[in-house]
């Protein structure tokens, strides 16, 4: 698919110099046969400076036939080049077999043509049902047994050879088929936020703690289901087991399994219930995926993503929680946060650095023919840029083209969900043409994506202000804007927030308004109310974790009639019709929790957040969070 120019970590000063050299050296030699942009600027560093000096050149345009990352206009760090090792390392790991065509039925793995993958898969496949087995999964009965306003589930296998060459069996339950209020009640189970998780991150950083990655092994086969469930004999369970089924033979789980509608809520619920009965932890009101101890030998603070925990606190009170634990569960440390819900972390130099390498080559797979031949844009979508939705007179792209569109919108949505910030706006734009877009519009999300392809190295960075690094009292702000009537049709006004929590970006949002509004003020007071109840989580979720907050905090906003409107109960023809919910701001400010303070819009990091803006003020506002 791909080949990389690797640039190695460098192992002390002057080999980082030489790698940065090195590079260049290259860059310069490719652009010479190609389109010689910026060629002449590149030439002129300084050879004896140090290497931030030497880094800041920028590189043009890389051969696209040899299929090397662009590092064109990036500056390239020590971090930068860290990150494009992580990139790389983790495409020759998990890329590789990106192409490996797994079996889809239990006779095409367990009959696998080539002799070592056929062990390979039937190790995996005996290890699956010895795991059931042991566990006590299910009971033989008879199909007579069975209540006649019940029906026997399916079942079916699912293999994957995982980037870390492990083969990976997984007995599944046909969930699809179970029928609500008789095979189930309730199936929804919570994941710790994305804005708790960085939040923690910044705990980690700011008192060196260690973070590590805990799995529970076949963790579903551990709990108990409130229901009966009668299942088929699954195919090949008597090859594996050597026992005889009869035909009016079933299985009745006493456990749950994996494809269970229920059984991630099941999950959930006994391993908080073990962790705050059994190992005294606290469990958070406002996010019940975080949890934390506090004891002796220190603190343990516990984020929960379905099987997979977070584990952060001092480094005897984590391997102290990870041996309890095994009391158990049977558990597989993963080792120190590196990799967490599809993030890349990296901890370097007192900061931290997250991005998505997989959801970029992900992107890179599905569309980098389509964006070899685009020209490079330094933002995601033209200034003013909007989407416009089709009407009845517009042609509409084939399904195919439709399906390929909804698809770089999801990765795209993953990337602003976790790393990329800054492309909330376009592709908020794009997502409302998920149900039929038009070439215009497909075009459009060609440009969003060739950008997020070019600027692939950028991380979210995690660095404490220099004054708060050993300041016990926490500095949380706010910066909210909006886009009044920013959609052309619906005249709905569009709303955008940023926070920083001891000056690292925790939380963002680009997100349409619900109703209309009648002037910017309205619009702009409905903004601020977003983003302060976006704080008041986030100060729940702060005083939870002990952690003492400066009062009041910073509400910065560019309108200066919606912060009169929070600071006074005064009312008028144009807004006296404000919907009531959107005054419990005052009592905050009342109460000093909050302030509302103005800020020019040309220092107002939400803007970027509301609409889509130039060159210099989508770099400006970008490298304040970005590295």
């Amino acid at each position: 698919s791909h080949e990389f120019e690797v640039i190695k970590k460098p192992s002390s000063d002057t080999d980082s110099s030489d790698s940065v050299t090195n590079a260049n050296k290259t860059t310069a030699e490719k652009d010479t046969s190609s389109d010689n942009l910026s060629d002449n600027k590149d030439k002129e560093s300084d050879n004896s400076g140090n290497i931030a000096d030497r880094t800041r050149a920028k590189l043009s345009q890389q051969d696209e036939d040899d299929r090397v990352v662009d590092l064109n206009r990036m500056r390239i760090s020590e971090t930068a080049a860290l990150l494009m090792q992580e990139l790389v390392e983790w495409c020759l790991v998990g890329g590789k077999d990106a192409d490996y065509t797994n079996p889809t039925t239990f006779n095409d793995a367990w009959n696998h043509a080539d002799e070592n993958e056929r062990n390979a898969w039937r190790d995996a496949i005996k290890k699956e049902i010895n795991d059931m087995t042991k566990r006590e999964v299910w009971r033989k009965t008879k199909k007579n047994l069975i209540p006649n306003n019940r029906r026997l589930i399916g079942s079916k296998w699912v293999f994957k050879k995982k980037g870390n060459g492990v083969y990976r069996a997984r007995l599944c339950g046909l969930g699809y088929v179970q029928v609500p209020g008789l095979d189930y009640t309730k199936n929804f189970s919570p994941v710790v936020l994305e804005v708790t998780f960085r939040i923690v991150l910044i705990l980690m950083l700011k008192y060196k703690w260690v973070g590590e990655i805990v799995d529970v092994k076949t963790a579903f086969l551990y709990v108990e289901l409130e229901e009966e469930i009668y299942l088929k004999i699954p195919a090949g369970l008597d090859i594996v087991t050597g026992e005889e089924f009869k035909d009016e033979e079933c299985l009745v789980l006493q456990k749950a399994m994996y494809g269970l509608v229920q059984a991630a809520r099941q999950f959930y619920k006994k391993l908080v219930r073990i962790t705050v009965n059994e190992m005294g932890f606290k469990k958070c009101d406002a996010d019940g995926c975080l949890l934390m101890r506090v004891e002796k030998l220190g603190t343990v603070i516990l984020c929960i993503y379905v099987d997979d925990m977070l584990v952060v606190g001092n480094k005897s009170a984590v391997d102290d929680f990870k041996r309890e634990l095994k009391k158990y569960f049977n558990t597989k440390e993963e080792g120190t946060l590196d990799e967490y819900v599809g993030c890349k972390v990296i901890r370097k130099d007192g900061e931290l650095h997250m991005h998505q390498p997989d959801i970029m080559y992900k992107l890179d797979k599905e569309f980098g023919n389509d964006v070899k031949e685009i020209r490079k844009y330094r933002t995601p979508a033209a200034p003013g840029f909007a989407v416009q939705r089709p009407t009845t007179d517009d042609k509409l792209i084939p399904a195919e083209m439709q399906r390929r569109f909804r698809m770089a919108v999801g990765l795209l949505l993953f990337l602003v969900k976790f790393s990329r910030p800054d492309i909330s706006n376009s592709v908020r734009e794009l997502a409302k043409v998920n149900d039929g877009a038009t070439d215009e519009n497909f075009k459009q999300m060609l440009r969003a994506v060739k950008f997020s392809l070019d600027t692939r190295l950028k991380a979210l960075r995690f660095k404490l202000k220099p004054d708060k690094k050993n300041d016990e009292v926490w500095d949380v702000c706010g910066y909210c804007d909006s886009d009044y009537a920013g959609d052309k049709e619906t005249r709905l006004s569009v709303s955008g927030f940023c926070v920083f929590v001891m000056g690292c970006l925790v939380s963002w949002k680009s997100r349409g308004q619900k109703n209309v509004t009648l002037s910017s003020t309205e619009a702009e007071y409905v903004a601020i109310s977003e983003l302060c109840a976006e704080l008041l989580f986030i100060r729940m979720i702060l005083m939870f974790l002990g952690k003492k907050i400066d009062y009041p905090i910073i509400v910065r906003c560019d309108n200066v009639g919606a912060i009169f409107l929070a600071h006074n109960t005064k009312t008028s023809h144009r807004t006296k019709h404000i919907d009531t919910r959107y005054h419990f701001v005052r009592e905050y400010v009342e109460d000093n929790v909050l302030k509302i303070v103005f800020v020019k819009s040309a220092e107002n990091q939400a803007d970027p957040f509301t609409k889509n803006v130039g060159e210099e003020s989508f770099a400006k506002n970008a490298n304040v969070y970005q590295e």
